[in-house]
């Protein structure tokens, strides 16, 4: 691949990755005031599967494009 390539990546990986902290930020955020994991009436199993699923999608997501702007700015760096 060409420098211009590794840059495209970059730049992609970089807004992905905010987008996805925003999204992963304000999702539990969201979920925390409109389904709270324990109330006055006791814990609540349900909302708890919910944070757990948002957060088991979206932090290996997360993960991922971190690896992947890693690489590109390792191979960047390697051609330049």
């Amino acid at each position: 691949m060409k420098n211009k390539e590794f840059a495209a990546l970059l730049k992609i990986s970089t807004f992905a990755m905010i987008l996805c902290t925003a999204l992963l930020a304000l999702g539990n955020y969201g979920l925390a005031h409109a389904m709270p994991i324990s109330s006055a009436s006791g814990f609540n199993i349900i909302n708890l599967v919910f944070f757990i699923g948002l957060n088991a999608l979206l932090v290996p997501f997360l993960a991922f494009l971190v690896k992947t702007r890693t690489r590109a700015s390792k191979q960047r760096r390697v051609m330049a």
